[in-house]
């Protein structure tokens, strides 16, 4: 049963990309993810816990984004237009400011909690100084001091302009240049011990550059997978496994003990593969709490307008994963079940469908209101075996600071 649903699955890739023509479509993009996610879970995971329930209503879902496209396409035809070359506003100013207010959070995060910057001086200091964030964050409820907060979210922007401008414009700046907001949001998460905080900067980089690249592309079929672009990704896999564990032993304050490396893997490995199995036992479980009504997709609006406060970890509820482990990660799908009940996700993700045949319909028609839109979308389809990417604040209002960023200081010339 389980190779059937694989199967299922990369049929509704295939249909995808036949019936949507492009594969830069976010919903073949979002089919694409999935079956990857869904082979590498059954292949190197094949102790969690899998359902074939839960995996048709996923691709059942997928099907619902997938009518919403041909809607879209057939409302707006992505007729082709003339190339135009597109010029950002000061992309290595913003840049290096990113850099300098990267190092600034970080400095205000430490003295939130009565540290200075010599506490980076040693890696046991900053272990000793990421495992009581570590523990502030879990056990506390430690928030970010709001400047710290809104610094990031600049960091957050700038990653998007620096992703756009290496595709539009890759000689403009020097290559190390591009990256600098990665840098300074790594620095973020080792003080924090948290995986996220460069997760969504490389997200928010990696969608720019994405919907930059499809709309300065002459060819529809554009697709970003070369030989030079596939090897660049394993290393960069491999970079960020390797950091990902440094992290784990910072936060359990592990400075000298390797033998612990494999329960530190053991650890880790839920992350990437554990949302499956934990949005199947949730869907088998049969639960059904009232909508939520975009709690789950907007928790940062909810929280700020003091509408129902954020839950550390979003939920607080724990499932078996089927090897006897616990993990609390569902998927966007659960989301959407929870903020809108079951048929109210296929309205919603049939929406999504809608909206992203417009995204690309405009991005083909050389608009930057349509690359902003892709570059929107993208980060919310490779985020979806977590949770919504815009359930944090922080996101809504880089994605809008740059939509505000294209719309006004960028200029399309030729």
């Amino acid at each position: 049963m389980t190779w059937l649903c694989l199967l299922l699955q990369v049929l509704t890739l295939l249909i995808c990309k036949r019936v949507l023509r492009y594969w830069m479509h976010p919903v073949t993009v979002l089919a694409i993810f999935w079956s990857a996610l869904s082979v590498a879970t059954v292949v190197l995971a094949p102790e969690y816990h899998f359902s074939a329930a839960s995996y048709l209503a996923i691709v059942l879902l997928q099907i619902s984004a997938l009518i919403g496209g041909v809607l879209g396409l057939s409302i707006l035809a992505p007729r082709a237009k003339t190339q135009k070359e597109v010029v950002l506003w000061h992309p290595r100013a913003i840049s290096w400011v990113s850099i300098a207010f990267g190092f600034s959070a970080a400095a205000l995060i430490l003295w939130s909690k009565g540290n200075s910057i010599s506490s980076l001086i040693s890696f046991s200091q900053l272990a000793d100084v990421s495992r009581d964030l570590s523990v502030a964050r879990y056990e506390d409820d430690y928030r970010m001091p709001l400047l710290a907060r809104i610094l990031q979210m600049f960091v957050f922007f700038s990653a998007m302009v620096c992703g756009s401008q290496f595709a539009l414009n890759p000689s403009s700046m020097r290559k190390y240049e591009f990256f600098l907001p990665i840098a300074a949001l790594a620095f973020i998460s080792v003080l924090l011990t948290t995986r996220a905080t460069i997760i969504f900067g490389l997200l928010f980089w990696i969608g720019a550059w994405l919907a930059s690249a499809f709309f300065k592309a002459s060819s529809a079929d554009w697709h970003p997978l070369s030989t030079r672009v596939v090897i660049n990704s394993l290393l960069a896999a491999c970079v960020a496994a390797i950091s990902f564990i440094w992290l784990q032993f910072l936060r359990g304050g592990i400075t000298d003990d390797f033998s612990r490396l494999p329960e530190v893997m053991a650890h880790l490995k839920k992350w990437p593969l554990g949302s499956l199995a934990g949005f199947s036992a949730w869907f088998d479980s049969g639960e059904t709490p009232s909508p939520a009504l975009g709690y789950y997709s907007f928790t940062g609006i909810f929280d700020t307008l003091g509408i129902r406060e954020r839950e550390t970890g979003l939920y607080t509820n724990f499932v078996d994963l089927g090897d006897g482990s616990q993990g609390n990660i569902f998927t966007v799908f659960r989301a959407l079940i929870d903020d809108f009940s079951l048929g109210g996700a296929f309205l919603a993700i049939f929406l999504f469908g809608i909206a992203s045949s417009l995204a690309i319909s405009l991005c083909r028609r050389k608009s930057l209101g349509g690359l902003a839109m892709l570059a929107i979308i993208y980060p919310y389809v490779m985020f979806s075996s977590f949770t919504s990417f815009y359930s944090f604040l922080g996101h809504i209002v880089a994605a809008a600071a740059f939509t505000f960023y294209l719309s006004v200081f960028c200029k399309k010339k030729g």
